[in-house]
């Protein structure tokens, strides 16, 4: 609890620097994901990354891109990514 009590004062403070309230409330976002990522055994720098990369999904479907499910997002993609190349092979060796 106290580390998240130091977040919030550290970006409290850091908040003066901010030109405009539109940058407050995007350094906001970030503090909370970060924090709630701490919260999880995700790794922030993959997690972060996998937003990222996926940002057309997390808009469409912000729930499943949650720290805490992620990776079974990112698995089910995959296996998706996997079927869709066997698919293509078997259709191009029928041709």
């Amino acid at each position: 609890m106290e580390q998240q009590i130091k977040l919030i004062v550290r970006n409290r403070r850091n908040a003066s620097f901010f030109r405009r309230s539109v940058g407050a409330d995007v350094g906001d976002v970030i503090t909370s994901i970060i924090a709630s990522v701490a919260l999880t055994t995700a790794n922030l720098f993959e997690y972060l990354n996998a937003l990222l990369r996926n940002a057309e999904g997390v808009k469409k479907n912000p729930e499943c891109w949650l720290p805490w499910c992620y990776e079974e997002m990112l698995n089910t993609q995959r296996l998706e990514g996997v079927a869709n190349i066997n698919s293509l092979w078997r259709h191009a060796t029928l041709a």
